[in-house]
């Protein structure tokens, strides 16, 4: 018994990875028309924005939205984990899809991620 019930616990903690490694909540449309993403004078397009749970416990690399993988420059604290100042196991923010066909993650007091699209699949994280 104790063996099927680990066994149920350890596909849940699967699924939860699964489904939780950049898994988007489209929550409310909060789009702009334009942004200056920071560190950057150039103002964009905005096509899009939504409420977004980014997945950062095993660092900073991939999201999983509109149908799709995304990548960023990495970022953790050198041990796999998200960088100071960021939560752990993710980070509550907005993504903003740009009319450039890339996508900005925002939220408040940390620095502005910049996604691009990839066909890389990100690795599995435990």
């Amino acid at each position: 018994m104790a063996k099927v019930a680990n066994t149920v616990v350890g596909m849940a903690g699967l699924f939860a990875v699964l489904t939780g490694c950049g898994a988007a909540e489209t929550v409310e449309s909060v789009a702009p028309t334009s942004m200056t993403p920071q560190g950057s004078s150039n103002e964009v397009n905005v096509v899009d924005s939504f409420a977004y749970t980014l997945y950062t416990h095993c660092g900073i690399r991939f999201a999983r939205f509109d149908r799709q993988t995304w990548a960023t420059k990495p970022r953790s604290d050198g041990s796999g984990n998200p960088p100071p100042g960021w939560d752990n196991p993710s980070q509550a923010g907005t993504m903003y899809l740009l009319a450039n066909g890339r996508a900005v993650f925002r939220t408040p007091g940390l620095p502005d991620l910049r996604f691009h699209r990839t066909r890389a699949e990100p690795p599995m994280c435990a």
